[in-house]
């Protein structure tokens, strides 16, 4: 009956493809086609390339050429266009399945998206050129929902208020899929620069971009569920390059660089972690490479890419997402003078929560909102992160019990008390790892729990008791640097755009 899902588990998609630009006919770069038609110029040799990719939640690409004019003619303003392939919507499509939307914006957000495609930049010989940009073109586009499959709930034995409540969730799912069946796969935006080349020089011509990977979540899930993440996938299509020269380069090389996925060293060692297809890639701590001579362009198979993001929730979505201190108040059993309960929401880790008493073991914190609110998710920041010296001579926890009040919305708007337990843990070690909140996920001393079990859930009150802790080397002092409070925002997905998707 219910066609919204509900799972704790993080599903994400990513599909991103990105190409080897080309010399361009001069009518297409002068209407700036979606679809322009390749120029061959043989005088003009692709002598090196290479290729530098940064993957993370945005993918940084850098593609560095050195073109050689081989004849005794200048080439002056030659056209040049270079693919930039993306998911989700443009000018034309609803866009709704960037990660950063579901956080930030609306889930129906129109047109084209600013953050598909950014820092894009060209550069002969160091000097930055301009470049214009076509319409896009819808590469892979979506399978369109058939409307036979909805309104076909049995609703015999139903009284005519549960018959207009099924009608109006079947309803409100129709509208919901209509939309996102509009939302194409894969578009595609071709940019146009142009360069010349004087008689026997050569140039080197540089294009940077970031591609921002499609994200999107399924049902209610942790934001800092440490093994959640998104399934990312990039291709890299060499052949429009064979229109330079002989068709390939003399001296090719490509680094994939994966330090920033993950912090933990060997996360990255096995295949289903990450993989890569189309070229024989040799891999040295967090960077994959590989060389060559005489790469042949219309030869190469495409790159293939694709590896699981961890640390898939940027800064930026992080702060937007805190709930504001103003709408609870924070209170402890106990603090001391220089190191009240403020500490712990006052977006500083070099500050902290300090108990003494029976070593903080009992301890508690107490949060009230002064309005229900939806909450999703509760992150604590362990230990006194000031420095390593303050984080290893103090005490930290290592159990805390995790008590919510709040009221629930049940059948027909009816609401009721609710109160659910759940507790966190951390590792009881002594390895100290300074706190970086591009990989807050990955953090030892970070750990998160999920407020709400479906969107009818309100948080009134929140309690926090220590129950176990890991002894300083120095101090009896139990320390905790932060604690976070997320907003919860709804997102519906169903499993068939899910699967489609994939």
């Amino acid at each position: 009956m219910n066609k919204i899902i509900f799972t704790c588990l993080c599903l994400l998609l990513s599909i991103l493809t990105f190409a080897n630009g080309d010399p361009t006919d001069e009518i297409s770069a002068l209407i700036g086609s979606g679809n322009p038609t390749p120029r061959k110029i043989t005088n003009i040799q692709l002598v090196s390339e290479k290729l530098y990719v940064h993957l993370g939640y945005y993918s940084d690409v850098t593609v560095r050429y050195v073109l050689w004019n081989n004849s005794d003619s200048d080439y002056t303003n030659i056209d040049y266009a270079f693919p930039v392939d993306y998911n989700g919507g443009g000018e034309k499509y609803v866009n709704s399945r960037l990660i950063g939307d579901y956080y930030t914006e609306s889930t129906y957000t129109l047109g084209w998206h600013d953050d598909y495609i950014k820092n894009i930049s060209f550069f002969i010989d160091g000097e930055e050129l301009t470049y214009k940009h076509s319409e896009e073109e819808v590469l892979k586009k979506p399978k369109p929902i058939n409307k036979k499959d909805y309104f076909q709930e049995d609703t015999t034995g139903f009284s005519e208020e549960g018959k207009k409540s099924i009608f109006d969730e079947e309803q409100e799912q129709y509208k919901y899929d209509s939309i996102m069946s509009k939302i194409p796969d894969v578009s595609r935006r071709w940019f146009y620069t142009q360069f010349s080349i004087k008689a026997r020089q050569s140039v080197t011509l540089e294009v940077h971009y970031s591609l921002r990977n499609n994200q999107r979540r399924a049902g209610y899930f942790p934001l800092f569920e440490k093994n959640s993440g998104s399934r990312c996938s990039l291709n890299y299509d060499f052949s429009p390059a064979q229109y330079w020269g002989d068709g390939k380069v003399w001296d090719f090389s490509l680094q994939i660089d994966v330090a920033d996925l993950a912090i933990a060293p060997d996360f990255y060692a096995n295949d289903y972690s990450i993989s890569i297809e189309g070229l024989p890639l040799v891999r040295d701590k967090n960077i994959y490479s590989y060389s060559t001579q005489n790469f042949v362009f219309k030869d190469a198979a495409p790159l293939k890419i694709n590896y699981f993001l961890i640390n898939n929730v940027p800064v930026t979505d992080i702060l937007n997402c805190i709930i504001p201190k103003e709408k609870y108040t924070i209170t402890a059993s106990s603090e001391q003078k220089n190191y009240p309960v403020s500490n712990l929401t006052d977006g500083n880790v070099e500050t902290a929560w300090v108990v003494s008493v029976n070593s903080g073991i009992g301890e508690k914190v107490i949060i009230n909102f002064k309005q229900p609110t939806k909450v999703s998710d509760l992150l604590i920041i362990n230990g006194y992160h000031k420095n390593k010296k303050t984080y290893l001579e103090n005490n930290r926890v290592q159990k805390i019990a995790v008590s919510v009040e709040g009221i629930r919305e049940g059948w027909y708007g009816k609401m009721y008390n609710d109160k659910q337990n759940d507790e966190l843990t951390f590792e009881a070690d002594n390895n100290y790892q300074p706190i970086s909140f591009e990989c807050l996920k990955q953090h030892p001393d970070v750990s998160s729990v999920m407020m709400i079990d479906d969107d009818t859930f309100k948080v009134t009150k929140i309690e926090l008791t220590i129950e176990n802790i890991t002894r300083g080397t120095k101090y009896d002092d139990t320390c905790i640097s932060e604690i976070m409070l997320f907003d919860y925002k709804k997102f519906k997905l169903r499993d068939d755009i899910l699967n489609d998707a994939q």
